[in-house]
């Protein structure tokens, strides 16, 4: 699909037909999803684009309404692009598929093409044909893309007016540069009537004025460029008051002089400029300049008007690439003039080699003073660029002379490239990180805007011709990106590597990647050449209390606050710095770094006490060594590229010194997460929620490293002390994961390990995770361990995890038990821990739902609703309202059911909880079902299947995907609903780990399809299916659903008193009859119209009057002869 959106909002899809996309607010909603192609847009910013400031009462369903509305009006193929996520919508298409994403990067390409064929100074011979060709080619190709105003169907278009102007001022520069190209061209005299049009339009446009003197003196006609000259003049001090600028007047001099004709302005400059020698030019660029349009644009206003500019970033960034392309676009009358500092290694020597750029003789007796003076007394009357590149090694000598010659030469501007600032009186700064990388588990789309990946597959197809981004090499392109931190040097390795091994060893071998990226150009400078040598170009110049600080950081996974690297990395108060003999012979030997790496005394490091940590951290932020980060909402983070990070662990230690290290942060994090345990049942919740969130990557490595150094003690105690937070953060899988892993370690039981309570804590919540990922039998063993752990140890049963996980064992249908202990609960209601006590009464609650009592379970979800609200705890709070949700439900009251679920959902939006939201996305949607709310439900299920797809959660995508089937059939629209439920069924028959509630539920609903189809049979087969599959998961609810299931079957094939039967059976099950069921309305209403109110009554009666437990016994007799064989078993689907 491809969008436009410079003229009236367009769709089209992949064959170019145009998609009619009907009303203003449809409209609306997808241009503000283009805007940010393949990105998430928040739903307030959706609706201040639509509604402005006078937003619907509730604008969230209307939201949700419009976009299922224009999921509808797509074609089939486009409609999933139309993504919903927990927070926010996304278009999942690339910048290239919609016409001002790819307006722009044509222009910027046609710009570079002009500045690489004209040169810096335009000199004649600079011109290369070749390139004004190419330039002239994509600017036309840019402006043809405009079919008008932006978004001019939309009205003022408020949300897109920053938007709107960037395009409208990138569009007249490419006018602007086109002209230009078609000048250098030859095509003068065609664009004399095109340039009076456009300069009438926009007066104070001097360069518009300047190419139309340009034309004109090119076409024969320079009187006449001189009287465009006097209407400038005029025109200027008319409005403003001002003069033209330097640069048009110097044109207009060259032209009263009779210089040449056709010239750039630069050449004219030139021509008027005092005597100077040549300068030696910008480097002419080998190949093309990716992915810092943003960049080059700030760069571009800034640097004329600011006296000095520093680009500081690591090595491999880009910074000397960068600066030449800024150098390029920005017009100095007095010249432009490159210093590459690299091969100067004498502080004394960078005057000389400004001036030996410069062309300024360097022969004064009076030596680099006496150069300084030269340089000063050649710029003081100029307006001229001195690009000083690679400062940081010379960096106090570059800062000295930058601060005389800015304070003597009022029209110079310096643009310097350094990896740390050179900290002069008025330096802006201008940080180059790395390239953009694409996330997980995006499209190929997606991953073609990001610009990182744009630059690998520029380099890779110049190595290798044809190479694409596909399917099948996206996955280790991204990886590719993602493991270099996108930066463009290390990138450019990476695909000269290209010429010897395929991609996915590349990928592979990363692990190694110094050895594996030695692959570079032969004529780039030394420390070019290999990432390595970057790299070590950045330790040469760190001082050895930064380097032992860089080294310590790396045990960082993630970086580290102030506070977290002052409690790791600094040393005790006893610590001493080892001798170089002891450095030497017990590291270097073994070390893969190079000798460089050891400080100049030998000596592997220094003490750091707490109070240097600030001090170095400040030292490797100003060397780019280390990246400042401000999150939001969190403290300022110091983190270290994987590239940086990966040399700095390898660099030699001094003995003893990583161990250290590594111990201290496994006991800093685990300090953190044991703190975090007990608040996070409190109203602290979200602080720490958010706490532990940002340092989730420092919790893991601190357990993959135990797990991996089998410390059993550390792993056990981050395990117990992690259990809850990964259960609100529903990361199951993950959480079951790590405890089999640390339970298995050798040792982890034995005596002196661990605490009894750690270790009876991590078998609880190894109940709790495989329970949750449909493994009971793992969870039921390690239940068994913790009630021994607790019968030897009775004190651990005050522990609100291994006492609530004890009682909730005993009562899973597969202990054999059934609901015969819940009983249990009963004490823990009363239990002195007022958060056990609350969660006891939900989880009996949620018992009575689940075993037969949902009449009676609305007064213990009710209390524990109250007891959560009063501790502050969101995520109790959160289950106990959705529960009742059921329960309001069951009683026909879908309004405050759907209230109680929207509350629900908001509560678990606040914890961050993405599995959770979608999941209850999905019971949001049946009960907008159910209450007949087709739209909102259509778009709740939608956002829950997108969601599980995403995250590649089959289950969960399913679960919504048999929503949207049942919804299909009560849309009437039985195609769709066949087609939906027949893959669910499909699908969850290849999908491990899948409940027995969501099978048995597809199944019914399959059956209610059958049903409306006439097809009596096949309804029956599926719904007593299901009825079988419902029985093995032991879920009361769906049990009784497959039973009115049958009850519905029952009354269409005339069997009314059976109808009435099994209702009443299905009541018995649940214990309460579904009075919130359309299907089960219908039934009765259709057996008591048939039977009379009396017959049916008796009939019901008799069978709701069973108990619970014998009600469900009675079901058994209900199922099929043979076991259910599965959701596929041919005799199931065939009929």
């Amino acid at each position: 699909m491809r969008i436009a959106l410079l003229g009236p909002v367009e769709a089209r899809d992949d064959a170019g037909l145009p998609i009619e996309v009907a009303g203003l607010r449809l409209r609306t909603l997808l241009a503000r999803l283009a805007l940010t192609p393949g990105r998430p847009v928040a739903p307030a910013a959706l609706a201040d684009a639509i509604w402005g400031d006078d937003p619907p009462a509730g604008a969230a369903n209307a939201l949700q309404s419009l976009v299922s509305r224009l999921r509808r009006a797509l074609p089939p193929a486009d409609a999933a692009l139309l993504e919903s996520l927990p927070y926010g919508y996304r278009l999942r298409v690339g910048e290239g598929d919609v016409d001002a994403g790819r307006f722009e990067r044509l222009a910027a390409d046609g710009r570079s093409a002009l500045a690489a064929a004209l040169g810096p100074r335009g000199d004649p011979h600079d011109l290369r044909h070749g390139e004004l060709r190419r330039a002239a080619e994509r600017l036309g190709d840019a402006l043809a893309l405009w079919r008008g105003a932006p978004l001019a169907d939309l009205g003022d278009a408020a949300f897109a007016s920053a938007e709107v102007a960037r395009w409208t001022e990138t569009r007249l520069r490419a006018v602007e540069d086109l002209a230009e190209a078609r000048l250098a061209l030859g095509d003068p005299a065609a664009l004399v009537a095109e340039l009076d049009g456009l300069a009438a339009v926009h007066p104070l446009r001097e360069r518009l004025w300047a190419l139309r003197m340009r034309a004109l003196d090119a076409a024969g006609r320079t009187a006449e460029a001189l009287a465009v000259y006097d209407d400038l003049r005029r025109t200027l001090a008319d409005a403003l008051g001002a003069d033209p600028s330097p640069e048009v007047r110097a044109l207009h001099v060259s032209m009263l002089r009779g210089a040449p004709r056709h010239r750039s302005p630069s050449q004219a400059r030139q021509a008027a400029g005092p005597s100077m020698a040549p300068p030696a030019g910008l480097p002419v660029p080998l190949t093309s300049f990716v992915g810092r349009e943003e960049d080059l644009a700030r760069l571009a206003a800034l640097v004329p008007r600011t006296r000095l500019v520093t680009l500081t970033g690591p090595g491999g960034a880009g910074k000397t690439r960068l600066a030449c392309e800024v150098a390029a676009r920005v017009e100095m009358p007095g010249g432009i003039w490159p210093v590459d500092l690299a091969a100067v290694h004498d502080p004394a020597r960078v005057p000389s080699a400004v001036a030996a750029a410069l062309g300024v003789r360097d022969a004064s007796p009076d030596g680099a003073r006496g150069t300084v003076e030269r340089l000063a007394e050649a710029l003081r009357e100029r307006r001229a660029l001195i690009v000083l590149d690679t400062c940081e090694h010379l960096v106090e000598a570059c800062a000295r002379l930058a601060e005389e010659l800015l304070g003597r030469c009022p029209g110079l501007r310096i643009l310097a490239t350094s990896r740390e600032p050179l900290a002069v009186t008025g330096e802006v700064l201008h940080p180059v990180g790395p390239l953009a990388v694409p996330p997980q588990d995006v499209s190929v789309a997606e991953a073609s805007g990001f610009p990182a990946v744009r630059l690998f597959l520029d380099r890779a197809a110049a190595v290798r011709p044809g190479f694409a981004l596909t399917e099948a090499t996206l996955p280790a392109v991204a990886e590719v990106c993602r493991r270099l931190d996108g930066l463009p040097l290390a990138l450019e390795l990476a695909c000269a590597r290209l010429r010897t091994l395929p991609l996915e060893e590349i990928a592979r071998r990363l692990e190694d990647r110094f050895r594996l990226l030695t692959a570079g150009s032969r004529t780039a400078l030394p420390r070019h050449r290999t990432l390595l040598a970057v790299v070590e170009w950045s330790w040469g110049l760190l001082t050895e209390p930064e380097r032992t600080l860089a080294r310590r950081l790396a045990v960082f996974a993630g970086g580290a606050t102030a506070e977290s690297a002052e409690a790791v990395c600094a040393d005790p108060p006893d610590a001493r710095v080892p001798s170089p003999l002891e450095s030497r012979s017990d590291v270097q030997a073994a070390s893969g770094v190079v000798d460089g790496a050891l400080g100049a005394s030998g000596v592997l490091g220094e003490v750091l006490a707490v109070s240097d940590i600030l001090p170095a951290l400040a030292g490797l932020v100003d060397k780019s060594f280390v990246v400042l980060v401000e999150p939001p909402g969190g403290p300022p983070r110091y983190r270290m590229l994987d590239t940086i990070r990966a040399y700095a662990a390898a660099a030699p230690s001094a003995p003893g010194e990583a161990e250290r290290v590594r111990r201290a942060h496994a006991a800093h994090f685990l300090a953190l997460a044991e703190a975090a345990d007990p608040a996070l049942r409190t109203s602290a919740q979200l602080e720490w929620l958010a706490r532990l969130g940002r340092e989730r990557a420092e919790l893991t490595a601190a357990l993959r490293r135990s797990v991996d150094e089998a410390d059993a003690g550390t792993a056990i105690r981050l395990t117990a002390a992690l259990g809850w937070f990964w259960n609100l953060m529903s990361a199951h899988e993950e959480a079951a994961s790590w405890l089999r892993d640390a339970l298995a370690l050798p040792g982890a039981g034995a005596p002196g390990t661990v605490s009894s309570r750690a270790l009876a804590r991590a078998y609880a919540f190894h109940t709790m995770h495989h329970f949750a990922v449909q493994d009971p039998r793992a969870a039921l063993r390690s239940a068994a361990e913790a009630g021994r752990l607790t019968a030897a140890e009775p004190g651990l049963a005050d522990d609100p995890m291994i006492a609530l996980m004890s009682v909730l064992a005993d009562m899973h249908p597969d202990n054999g038990h059934g609901g015969a202990d819940a009983h249990r609960l009963d004490d823990l209601t009363s239990s002195r821990d007022p958060w056990l006590a609350a969660a006891a009464r939900l989880f009996r609650g949620l018992a009575l739902t689940a075993f037969g009592g949902a009449g009676r379970a609305a007064a213990d979800l009710t209390a524990a609703r109250d007891a959560f609200a009063g501790l502050g705890d969101r995520w109790g709070t959160a289950v106990a309202v959705s529960s009742l949700g059921g329960s309001h439900s069951l009683g026909g009251d879908h309004a405050t059911a759907v209230a109680a679920l929207t509350e629900g959902l908001r509560f678990l939006r606040v914890l961050g909880s993405g599995d959770d939201v979608a999941w209850m996305l999905v019971e949001l949607g049946l009960e907008r079902t159910r209450m007949g709310d087709l739209d909102a439900a259509l778009a709740d299920l939608e956002e829950a299947e997108t969601y599980g797809r995403a995250r590649r959660s089959p289950v969960l995508a399913l679960s919504a995907r048999t929503g949207l089937g049942d919804l299909a059939r009560v849309r009437g629209d039985l195609p769709a609903a066949r087609a939906l439920l027949s893959a669910a069924l499909r699908d969850l028959h290849g999908v491990a780990g899948v409940p027995g509630q969501l099978r048995a539920r597809a199944l019914t609903a399959a059956g209610r399809v059958r049903l409306t189809d006439g097809d009596l049979p096949g309804a029956r087969d599926r719904v007593t299916a299901a009825l079988a599959v419902a029985r093995t998961a032991g879920e009361r609810p769906v049990v009784a659903a497959a039973v009115e299931g049958l009850a519905e079957v029952a009354e269409a094939e005339g069997r009314p008193r059976e109808a009435a039967r099994l209702l009443g059976l299905a009541a018995a099950v649940r214990g309460a009859p579904d009075l919130g069921s359309p299907d089960a309305r219908r039934t009765e209403a259709a057996a008591r119209a048939a039977l009379g109110d009396r017959a049916y009554d008796a009939a019901y009666s008799a069978a709701a009057a069973l108990d619970p437990d014998a009600a469900y016994a009675v079901t058994a007799a209900l199922g099929p002869d043979e076991p259910y064989a599965g959701a596929e078993d041919p005799q199931v689907l065939r009929r």
